[in-house]
């Protein structure tokens, strides 16, 4: 044992972390504990808003939202722009604030947001008035709020391009999506029309002004342009977006929830079942080619005995397949998993559904949650699993939020692993009884696998709430940005000499080999980005190079064809 223990001393430091990341991915380990690793607050003076939150390769950390007067982080300059004012700011991966940028005028909120491969960012302002980009003006004419999809560097702020949408009345994005290339897709909802650029949707429902319609667009990531707008359209319904995903091919996916007594139509081949009587909203998942139309839909099937079900959430989980999550009351159907609970109880539903539109697996979290229409987020984990956040749910599986503010009232993480179990739950913590509220805004996990939440707290009636994240206090009026190291889980994969994909060294430095398989080969961080492609050899059988000494240490799935692999790229030496 004392030689093992000098042998390991004397390990360099990339030795260390490649054994480290071994060991967290071929565990299972004993350890189940979570780690907050700090806290960053934007102090503001007025309640304010976070509205998303983005890492990038780097482990980097984008926050888009709103403010009132004046917004302050630390070691940054106090920003005041009087009421109504947007921001996206920019911290590092431990959490100190970097840069800061404005949107001044007439805006109504910001989020979601995103960033692409090159670190670029892409927010979406939400206005009701005339805005600023720095020297560009934008106007809005409309009886309502519409919104901007707007791009910035970086690495210096810097404003590239501002492009507006929406139509005479209310036009809103409910989620935001990039393409390898760094094109960008939204999903969101509009009431009487909207224009993108120069195509035109017409809502068809009656009344106009009651329910929104769905639309899906997307913008050239280079130049800012709108290249494509469609919509759902009926009569008498209301349908909203839940989230998007866009594949290599630049394919869409998007989930949502609706309600309606009249038919709601993708287009002549794909449409929405009905509502009974005496329900209120179902759920679908849909594939849109923006060249060729609607390829499917994939409704959670609708009874009278099916009170709710609300897809709040619509992200790239495991092996290739999309992951929801959303509240339920009474039953819901994912293909042959049927969950329920008696209503009017909630519970959180957790589901994935193929790229071909197969349902394949459902979980709820085993307890009561605290409404419904919750904000979502969920991520894919580096093990295969999959992380959750959001607010006012305190039981997952075995394991318990905590609420301190009364029954599931609180900001949680929790995880799910491959096998679709419950592994462990983090929450905020306190001892107070009231004395403010808490927003959750989002969640993205960095190519590491750590969590970075963030969301708003405000004061009331001069009292300031017992908020904090383990050790790490919440001040009673703020923007709060919170990074949680989750427990390391997973389980053991066997490299086997006739395993139909093998990749090695792993973990790798510099160089891995992929053998087996067919065609080109892809590599996916964490967050599912395509960071690297490899063509076939002109030999089919032969043994193909990746060089992955440009990206950074983390977890990564390693694809071709139908089969895939985990691999850990650490430290270069």
């Amino acid at each position: 044992m004392q030689r093992a223990f000098f042998a390991f001393r004397r390990l360099p430091l990339v030795g260390w972390a490649a054994l480290l990341a071994a060991l967290l991915w071929l565990g299972p380990l004993a350890a189940t504990a979570q780690t907050w690793d700090w806290l960053t607050v934007g102090r503001t003076p007025f309640p304010s808003q976070a509205g998303g939150v983005a890492t990038d390769r780097a482990g980097n950390v984008f926050v888009a939202g709103s403010f009132n007067y004046r917004l302050s982080w630390p070691g940054l300059l106090s920003i005041g722009t009087g009421f109504n004012s947007a921001y996206i700011v920019k911290l590092s991966p431990t959490g100190q604030p970097l840069w800061q940028q404005t949107v001044t005028g007439g805006t109504s909120g910001t989020g979601p947001i995103a960033v692409d491969s090159a670190g670029n960012v892409i927010a979406v302002i939400t206005f009701y008035d005339s805005v600023y980009f720095g020297n560009q003006l934008v106007r809005n004419s409309a009886d309502g709020d519409n919104f901007i999809v707007a791009k910035l560097d970086g690495q210096t702020g810097a404003w590239l391009w501002a492009t507006p949408a929406g139509g005479p009345r209310r036009a809103k994005v409910q989620d935001v999506a990039l393409n390898p290339a760094g094109d960008v897709f939204v999903v969101g909802g509009y009431v009487d029309s909207a224009r993108f650029g120069g195509q035109l949707l017409v809502n068809v429902q009656t009344p106009v002004n009651t329910y929104f319609s769905l639309f899906v667009a997307g913008i050239n990531g280079r130049t800012g342009a709108w290249s494509f707008a469609r919509g759902a359209s009926g009569v008498r319904h209301g349908v909203t977006a839940g989230g998007i995903c866009v594949d290599a091919a630049s394919n869409v996916y998007i989930g949502g929830k609706y309600f309606s007594r009249q038919p709601i139509v993708l287009d002549s081949a794909f449409s929405l079942p009905l509502t009974p009587i005496g329900s209120s909203t179902s759920s679908f998942v849909a594939k849109l080619s923006p060249l060729q139309g609607w390829q499917w839909v994939a409704a959670v099937p609708v009874t009278p005995m099916v009170n709710r079900v609300e897809l709040n959430e619509l992200a790239w989980g495991s092996s290739g397949r999309l992951a929801t999550a959303g509240v339920f009351a009474g039953s819901a159907t994912f293909g042959v998993t049927t969950l329920q609970v008696s209503p009017p109880n909630n519970r959180l539903f957790v589901a994935e559904i193929d790229q071909n539109g197969t349902w394949q697996w459902a979980v709820d979290n085993g307890g009561p949650v605290g409404g419904n229409n919750l904000p979502i987020t969920i991520r894919p984990l580096p093990n295969g699993g999959l992380a959750l956040a959001g607010e006012n749910v305190e039981q997952f599986g075995p394991h318990t939020a905590p609420a301190p503010f009364g029954s599931s009232t609180n900001v949680y993480a929790a995880a799910l692993n491959a096998n679709h179990q419950w592994v462990w739950a983090a929450g905020s913590g306190g001892s107070g009884s009231g004395g403010g509220f808490r927003m959750f805004a989002g969640m993205d996990i960095d190519p590491s696998g750590r969590l970075t939440l963030v969301g708003a707290t405000s004061g009331r009636s001069g009292t300031a709430p017992v908020f904090s994240f383990g050790s790490l206090a919440v001040p009673d009026t703020g923007v709060y940005v919170v990074r949680l190291s989750p427990p390391p889980v997973g389980r053991a994969e066997e490299e086997a000499p006739d395993a139909p994909l093998r990749v090695w060294p792993n973990p790798a430095t510099g160089t891995a080999w992929v053998r087996g398989g067919s065609g080109a080969v892809t590599l996916t961080d964490a967050l599912g980005r395509v960071v690297l492609t490899q063509a076939p050899a002109a030999d089919p059988a032969a043994d193909l190079r990746l060089d992955v000494r440009a990206l950074p240490p983390g977890m990564y799935t390693v694809r071709r064809g139908a089969v895939a692999r985990r691999l850990v790229v650490s430290l270069n030496e």
